[in-house]
């Protein structure tokens, strides 16, 4: 049995009580438009044949550049903070549990209006040598000011899993999130 998955870039999160974590996804299709723009390695179809699933951190993010030459357009920390904002916008998102994909295009979207957001909202520190502790506060100082930011397509009535996103193109076959659901009710069972 085939399962559907998505063939454009998505973010794959998996949600519990406010706490996140969130993956990068470039499917096959994707890789081979990337590899014809020599922007990337041919040698990672041979390596991940069924598409790349970067976690959302910059230790990630480097090592895959190191090794293929290439690097999301997104930055993982601004990934982060538009998904705290979109997830901090919906409805009793503290107690949310669950999974799902988002479009890159409207993560992209996300991205543009946090980093905006923070610039005006939050003072950038300068360019010269940061201490560790400096930076971790200005993290800290921006989650806290994102948790309440209203993200413009977000209806805050809604939780996450109700949002409408644009649609993702999916290969033929079962549907991924009923596939995986199934399974998971099955193994509860025995």
């Amino acid at each position: 049995m085939k399962i559907s998955l998505p063939s454009e870039p998505v973010v794959y999160y998996e949600c519990s009580y406010g706490d996140f974590r969130l993956t990068y996804h470039i499917p096959p299709e994707q890789l081979q438009r990337i590899i014809a723009r020599n922007n990337i390695s041919p040698k990672v179809l041979e390596d991940f044949p069924d598409g790349i699933d970067l976690n959302c951190t910059e230790s990630n993010f480097a090592e895959f550049q190191k090794g293929y030459g290439y690097r999301p357009p997104l930055a993982p920390d601004s990934i982060h903070r538009a998904f705290l904002a979109l997830l901090s916008s919906t409805r009793d998102w503290k107690n949310f549990r669950g999974t799902g994909f988002i479009p890159v295009k409207d993560i992209e979207r996300f991205v543009e209006a946090t980093e905006a957001f923070l610039e005006q909202n939050l003072p950038m520190p300068e360019q010269s040598k940061q201490k560790r502790d400096r930076r971790a506060r200005q993290e800290t100082m921006a989650f806290s000011l994102l948790e309440p930011m209203a993200l413009e397509g977000i209806d805050s009535n809604l939780t996450l899993k109700d949002q409408r996103f644009s649609p993702i193109d999916t290969q033929a076959g079962e549907n991924s999130a009923e596939f995986f659901s199934r399974l998971l009710r099955s193994r509860g069972k025995r």
